[in-house]
């Protein structure tokens, strides 16, 4: 479990990804569009789980999509694609247009003129921190996120813990000349324990006082309380399925 995983080379930077919603929007317009715009989206993602004091589990994904919205005086259209081959986006530009001029006319329709657009560079906000995190330090986090909580007094079982990273890159484009990038990254941890000791437990029980069956909650029946509670809470086929019928 070694390397970098965040830092794909497959990924985009934020220069590639703002370029790919520029290049997108020039085919629009060379392509019979009076305007439009796009929107470039791509994340990276890694989750690993543990249980019990082991690895339990590895994932990792990644997707990039690009979405599109054209307009023809006031029709317009959107469209998106995971496929971001030349020929692929030649197609998408002919499709939104195409499906733009069938559409109805909104008066309302439009982007945001040049003048009311950011101009120069976007504010640092530091959303992202290199997203140079390993896998390794990912599980080293998940196991001791769970054994915090399994040193809680009182919980008895675990379902796990879990840590996760992930980085995601945004870039937006209009003909109307903005242009703009920014990527985030992320960080989650977790864990679900079991407290409690169960004691005698049936297929039926009653709901005690937190409402809740489970656990020290669910108390043990007759077999006569038990079919009682089926006849009163689930239809005759099940009844029929647990407990034996008497012919009428």
């Amino acid at each position: 479990m070694g390397g970098c995983p965040l830092k794909s080379g497959a990924m985009l930077d934020t220069d590639q990804a703002r370029e790919r919603a520029h290049d997108i929007v020039a085919r629009a317009v060379g392509g019979g569009a009076d305007a439009a715009d796009a929107v470039f989206a791509a994340d990276a993602s890694l989750d690993v789980s543990v249980r019990l004091g082991r690895l339990e589990d590895v994932g990792r994904s990644e997707s990039a999509e690009l979405g599109l919205r054209v307009f023809v005086g006031r029709r317009s259209a959107s469209v998106s694609t995971s496929d971001l081959s030349s020929e692929a986006l030649d197609t998408l530009v002919e499709r939104a247009v195409a499906m733009a001029r069938e559409a109805p006319e909104d008066p309302w329709a439009g982007l945001a003129p040049a003048e009311r657009l950011l101009h120069g560079a976007p504010p640092l906000l530091d959303l992202d921190d290199g997203g140079g995190v390993s896998p390794e330090r990912l599980r080293d986090t998940a196991l001791a996120a769970e054994a915090a909580a399994r040193d809680v007094p009182g919980v008895t079982n675990s379902e796990g813990g879990g840590a996760s990273a992930s980085r995601s890159i945004w870039a937006l484009a209009t003909s109307t000349g903005f242009a703009g990038a920014y990527s985030t990254t992320s960080y989650g941890v977790s864990a679900s324990v079991l407290a409690g000791e169960g004691g005698a437990r049936s297929r039926w029980g009653k709901r005690v006082s937190d409402g809740l069956i489970g656990g020290e909650g669910l108390i043990p029946v007759t077999v006569e309380e038990a079919r009682t509670f089926a006849e009163e809470n689930a239809d005759a086929e099940t009844v029929e399925a647990f407990f034996e019928v008497e012919e009428a």
